[in-house]
């Protein structure tokens, strides 16, 4: 994976980290959200999927920030995406 992950947002147990892969200039993947796993705090995060929801297309966002309590999962549409605009929010976002 080339370029850079930013935005990071750490779940309250520690073992799931959400963030965005900036990519590249002209990447095709930039604003990818990635949710990282491990299976204790004393491990590193090895293991990343893309986030996807039914129905939407892949999430290409800023600043994700997940409310573990409502299962709201905020962010910010990339400046150039054509999908989404603004700031948003996905209700029962479901961790992979």
């Amino acid at each position: 994976m080339e370029g850079f992950l930013t935005w990071p947002s750490l779940t309250l147990d520690q073992k799931t980290l959400l963030l965005t892969h900036e990519g590249t200039e002209g990447e095709t993947g930039a604003g990818n959200l990635l949710i990282w796993r491990r299976t204790s705090t004393a491990e590193p995060f090895r293991k990343f999927s893309l986030a996807s929801v039914e129905g939407i297309p892949p999430l290409k966002v800023r600043a994700p920030r997940l409310v573990e309590t409502t299962g709201e999962l905020f962010f910010s549409a990339q400046p150039k995406s054509e999908e989404l605009t603004g700031n948003a929010v996905i209700k029962n976002f479901p961790l992979p």
